[in-house]
């Protein structure tokens, strides 16, 4: 049963880094982080209601001290140089008066606090860990603990504990109920770290909600929108929520760090080796 259980969880955590990381219309088949789950995954059910959904607040995980967002990419993730001599401000006559001008402006192409992150969350050096509370539109929800570090094509992806490494092309399984792991020469396209492409997110409004920096972006291409709370502490919280359903995925940032020193691909001493048949994978 624990062979079956960790092949369930394997696919869980590929599908749900599939949500999390979408390509570009154009690139493969975009599926919503609120889609249908497997039904063979009850182990994660944290709540399940015939009301409605339950308010946000209500959700929200502890965040350690640690998980101040950057105000900006580190030096080494910036893509240009700024100028010696700024250019002179425009006078707030001159000024939109209006916040929501900025309309179409693309996440890809904007400075905003979003579009930041998403650059550095993206990026081939990055150390970032939330969790996810997925609820559907029967009331039943699921929190994920998703831990993901980057270097170059280096990978370490943690879904709930269950580890999988990518690392000198290859990719490896670890199951620690076991003690055992298993590896197998390829490596699979796990897509984006978190989100969408930058150029799916327009911008419709940002502005200061009771000392929380918010930046509300529509998903081209896709019923969702995408809401972004940056409290003064530092904390992130992103919710994408349906627009056809009351289906909404909500991420409670820990970590979003450049440094990626913690990057561990060591097999744990006394782990058995087996090949993918011994291991659960059946082809």
């Amino acid at each position: 049963m624990k062979k079956i259980k960790i092949l369930l969880c394997c696919a869980v955590c590929a599908v749900m880094l599939a949500a999390c990381g979408q390509k570009a219309p154009g690139g493969e088949d975009i599926s919503q982080p609120t889609g249908p789950v497997d039904a063979n995954v009850p182990d994660n059910v944290i709540t399940e209601s015939t009301e409605t959904m339950p308010p946000e607040t209500e959700l929200s995980a502890p965040v350690s001290s640690d998980a101040a967002i950057p105000e900006t990419l580190p030096e080494e993730q910036s893509e240009a140089e700024p100028e010696e001599n700024e250019p002179e401000q425009t006078s707030a006559e001159e000024q939109p008066e209006d916040e929501s001008d900025v309309g179409t402006e693309s996440a890809e192409d904007s400075e905003t606090r979003a579009a930041e992150c998403l650059k550095l969350m993206n990026s081939n050096h990055v150390h970032i860990r939330f969790v996810q509370a997925s609820i559907y539109d029967s009331g039943t929800a699921f929190s994920y603990d998703r831990e993901i570090y980057a270097d170059g094509d280096d990978r370490i992806y943690i879904n709930d504990g269950n580890r999988t490494f990518v690392h000198g092309g290859v990719t490896t399984y670890i199951n620690d109920d076991d003690r055992t792991y298993c590896v197998v020469g390829s490596v699979d396209d796990y897509g984006l770290n978190f989100g969408y492409d930058s150029s799916m997110y327009t911008l419709l409004s940002a502005e200061d909600v009771g000392g929380v920096w918010t930046e509300i972006y529509s998903i081209n291409g896709l019923d969702i929108t995408s809401t972004w709370e940056f409290s003064e502490d530092g904390k992130l919280r992103v919710s994408d929520r349906s627009l056809k359903s009351s289906a909404v995925d909500l991420y409670d940032f820990r970590i979003i760090e450049y440094d990626n020193s913690g990057i561990d691909f060591s097999i744990p001493e006394g782990y058995t080796e087996q090949t993918e048949e011994e291991f659960g994978f059946n082809y």
